[in-house]
């Protein structure tokens, strides 16, 4: 098992408690050199199995407040960063494995404060919704049965 997060230490806290080997990889895949990371720690003869998307940030902001940097960091965690690590992982995909999309039902419930990061949790889930992912990952060129789905998960 492979645990990927921003934060190092809370990485090695959840290893210490998993029944079997867990390697930990502190990365942002926000961000290409994160994404190269991860598959740097993957083996050439591996496979990924179980891909969990949970990665997101969500800045507290008035929407009057939002700069494009702002904008720009909350999409590449939350979308940009868990569709290009899919891709980036491809190679390691096979028939059986499956990626689940964790998201929040902020998409539905937009919060004050939450501009950006209620639309990146839209864009997800219209990913999710409509199925592009699993179409498009499914075909033969990647004959992969990859299921895409997004865990509503309420916030305060």
């Amino acid at each position: 098992m492979l645990a990927v997060g921003r934060r190092k230490e809370p990485l090695l806290e959840t290893a210490d408690l998993a029944s079997g080997e867990v390697r930990v990889v502190s990365a942002d895949i926000g961000h290409e050199n994160g994404r190269a990371k991860i598959i740097g720690t993957i083996g050439e003869k591996s496979r990924v199995k179980y891909l969990v998307h949970s990665a997101g940030i969500c800045p507290i902001e008035s929407v009057t407040d939002i700069t494009p940097d702002s904008w720009h960091n909350v999409m590449a965690t939350n979308v940009d960063g868990r569709l290009f690590m899919t891709l980036r992982l491809l190679p390691w995909l096979q028939r059986d494995s499956r990626v689940l999309f964790v998201g929040s039902n902020s998409a539905t419930k937009p919060r004050k404060g939450s501009t950006a990061y209620c639309v990146s949790e839209e864009v997800l889930s219209i990913f999710e919704i409509t199925g592009i992912a699993a179409k498009h990952l499914s075909h033969d060129d990647h004959p992969k049965a990859i299921v895409c789905l997004t865990i509503s998960r309420p916030l305060p």
